[in-house]
């Protein structure tokens, strides 16, 4: 975490937008795993996302993706898991296949509901994301994605 931290603040220093995308992404990649930090794992990864995007770095966009699904699916929010995984099979990522079949698996489960993104928290900042998705806003480590929020 803390070369990441470092890292991301050199990135901003001397504006280099790859570098700070990558070093976003491991830190988000370091909450999501070690630290259990569900709400501080999407803050980096949205932002290493937008910067992916701009960058039209498909893999790092597919990368994000990826960890926002991973994200989802601990937060049982099973059906924004499936929309975040499916856009990081864009590229080809065996992890992603294994953790939206799971969540497949959980969406037809009877003894639990459905669950999805609460609305957001109006403090929270929304993005433009790729692919067709008009934005992304996080609250409280999960996701909400649509049209005019």
């Amino acid at each position: 975490m803390f070369y990441s931290q470092q890292a991301i603040a050199l990135a901003r220093r001397i504006g280099d937008e790859e570098g700070l995308a990558e070093a976003l992404y491991d830190l988000g990649k370091y909450y999501v795993g070690v630290a259990g930090s569900p709400a501080k794992a999407t803050e980096n990864l949205l932002e290493s996302l937008e910067l992916y995007t701009q960058l039209n770095d498909r893999s790092g966009i597919s990368m994000c993706h990826m960890q926002l699904g991973l994200v989802s699916y601990i937060l049982k929010y099973y059906e924004d898991a499936v929309k975040n995984l499916d856009l990081s099979l864009k590229e080809d990522n065996p992890t992603a296949t294994y953790l939206m079949a799971l969540s497949y698996t959980e969406l037809d489960s009877f003894r639990s509901p459905r669950r999805t993104s609460p609305a957001p928290s109006p403090t929270i900042r929304t993005v433009r994301t790729p692919n067709g998705w008009p934005n992304a806003t996080c609250s409280r480590g999960a996701c909400t994605y649509g049209r005019g929020r």
